[in-house]
């Protein structure tokens, strides 16, 4: 008899651990996603576990790869976070997580927690942003569309959603804001950074832009803001969390209509050119983190005081100066006329330096322009 009780109380002992269900970790999140490292976060198992396993595939793949086993630190305190930074930036990838208690031969090992996708936009079309349920024609939504690359590689834009209530009046143009969100695999939703005066009529004020300064990772908007008319005034809308809030500033305010604002930032320091009627090209340089009022202003040097700078473009050259693109037309007896390339004498100074000059011939009868490239 008592032969048989110890039978039975073996075959209970060794059944007991067999019987186990281990627990999942719960909760995977991804905390912050860029192109050299993906954080992952997790709500601990039960306590039976004594290590984790991390683990990885491509987006386009079936199969799954170890990409970590995580186990007690020396304090016997078991870790629920990882960085991953071994991986392709350019690839997606999906992650779970799984418990396991070692106790066994093979060792226990759980369902895995739900899967998580982290890295750069698929191939192909996506949709940025949802159309306005109001419409009046295809230019009203997504019209002079601006597009920067982030400090990892992916893609932020900004555009306008004009007159969204259809009334005519433009005071509420919205510009918006987007961006790719590489740790949650999706676009994020529209933000509105700012409101402007944006006549669909007036193409040349139609511009605004978009850049970001790579070594700080701040974005800026520079618009022209006809919102307080009679006063008409260029603005600097900046933001120094991707985007999701921003701040306006007032940069200059006049009388006289103001056009084509471009914009680039670097090394903490903002270049703003715009062009102003009856006066030329301007230029603005500070410190992003100071006051406009501190910032220098002056004009950009011209071969012809009716230029109206009809183009401009601003970009940052990498360990350099922002380099400045005009694109000229200039109006003469009601007809266009190249603006000559001759410039006068043109040396350093705080604005700009006269590095190349292009010009080109008709590119239709009666009309002929100009492309002069200055690096600041």
């Amino acid at each position: 008899m008592g032969s048989a009780m110890n039978k039975i109380g073996l075959v209970l002992i060794l059944a007991g651990p067999l019987a186990w269900s281990l627990t999942s970790p719960a909760q995977l999140t991804v905390v912050s996603a860029t192109n050299r490292q993906v954080q992952l976060s997790w709500a601990p198992a039960g306590t039976e576990t004594d290590e984790y396993i991390v683990e990885r595939r491509a987006l386009d793949s079936a199969t799954f790869i170890r990409a970590a086993i995580l186990v007690p630190d020396i304090n016997k305190a078991l870790a629920t976070a990882f960085i991953d930074t071994n991986f392709d930036a350019f690839t997606p990838y999906v992650y779970r997580v799984r418990a396991v208690n070692t106790v066994l031969n093979p060792p226990d090992v759980s369902d895995p927690t739900r899967e998580v996708t982290v890295g750069p936009p698929p191939y192909g079309y996506t949709r940025v942003a949802a159309t306005p349920d109001k419409l009046d024609s295809p230019a009203q939504f997504g019209a002079n569309t601006q597009i920067v690359l982030d400090r990892s590689g992916d893609p932020m834009l900004s555009y306008l959603n004009l007159d969204p209530n259809l009334d005519l009046d433009y005071s509420d143009t919205e510009i918006r804001f987007v961006r790719w969100d590489r740790a949650h695999y999706t676009w994020t939703a529209p933000v509105v950074v700012a409101l402007s005066d944006i006549d669909s009529s007036l193409s040349s004020n139609y511009s605004f832009r978009l850049a970001m300064d790579a070594s700080t990772g701040a974005l800026g908007i520079v618009y022209v803001d006809n919102t307080g008319l009679p006063t008409n005034q260029i603005s600097l809308a900046d933001s120094t969390d991707n985007g999701l809030t921003w701040r306006k500033r007032k940069v200059v305010s006049g009388r006289d209509p103001y056009y084509v604002p471009a914009l680039a930032l670097g090394t903490g320091r903002i270049h703003l050119t715009f062009a102003e009627a009856f006066v030329g090209v301007r230029y603005v340089t500070g410190t992003m983190t100071d006051s406009p009022m501190s910032w220098s202003i002056e004009t950009v040097p011209s071969s012809d005081s009716r230029s109206t700078g009809s183009g401009l473009t601003l970009r940052w050259i990498q360990k350099g100066n922002p380099l400045l693109l005009t694109y000229s037309s200039v109006m003469i007896f009601g007809k266009f006329s190249i603006v000559p390339d001759r410039l006068p004498p043109w040396r350093m100074s705080a604005c700009c330096r006269l590095a190349t000059i292009r010009s080109f011939g008709s590119l239709s009868p009666g009309q002929r322009r100009a492309l002069r490239l200055r690096a600041v």
